[in-house]
């Protein structure tokens, strides 16, 4: 099993959009993430202001 990668921005972007109401099935696709888990998870980190959580790499 591959661990992917992505950068801050892209987070960042994901983040955007789901707030924005697309759904994280349509972000996935869109940005070529793996799981739509990943997204609430970094607006879970954005939302306590734990952004050295956001910036790491998996």
């Amino acid at each position: 099993m591959v661990n992917n990668r992505y950068s801050y921005e892209t987070k960042l972007e994901a983040i955007r959009l789901l707030n924005e109401g697309v759904p994280g099935r349509k972000i996935c696709t869109r940005l070529g993430l793996k799981s739509d888990g990943l997204i609430y998870t970094w607006r879970k980190y954005l939302r306590n202001g734990d952004y050295q959580r956001l910036r790491q790499q998996p």
